[in-house]
């Protein structure tokens, strides 16, 4: 059995994103919610093993009102193709109507097909080819450089 829930620790996620991600819940600043199959062995309710996990945070729009973001949605190669990936992002989903939200936005890499065409089976619009739109960021110089007025490279 598997189970959606907001996780208790943050031990569970890889390395390189532990400290970061762990801060932003901490603060509120982003949510989690993650996916857990009990262990049958030797302690099942005190050591579930998490499969999944998806972050998620409220933004609005001037023309739509309050939505929600779905920073990262990931199960575990060994769990794909169980469902558990649509129970995570529907219980997001779920967290935004509940909320108010008009809207859920997320970003995919091209080269993720998989992830591409499961969300659009699940009737997500790719806004890049519908509407155009561009999806910006300013990295950390660049950042740095437009907070101090400096001009761009």
């Amino acid at each position: 059995m598997v189970s959606v829930r907001t996780p208790s620790t943050s031990a569970w996620w890889p390395k390189s994103r532990r400290r970061i991600r762990a801060k932003a819940v901490r603060k509120g600043q982003i949510r989690c919610l993650c996916s857990e199959r009990k262990r049958s062995r030797p302690f099942p309710r005190l050591c579930p093993t998490v499969v999944g996990y998806g972050l998620y945070f409220f933004t609005y729009s001037t023309w739509k009102g309050r939505n929600i973001y779905m920073e990262d949605l990931y199960v575990r190669p060994e769990f794909r193709g169980q469902g558990i990936g649509k129970k995570l992002m529907s219980r997001i989903a779920q967290m935004g109507v509940e909320k108010g939200c008009t809207q859920m936005k997320f970003s995919v890499l091209d080269w993720n097909r998989p992830a591409v065409d499961f969300y659009r089976s699940k009737g997500a619009v790719d806004l890049t080819a519908a509407e155009d739109w561009h999806v910006f960021r300013f990295e950390a110089d660049a950042l740095r450089r437009l907070a101090l007025g400096e001009p761009g490279e």
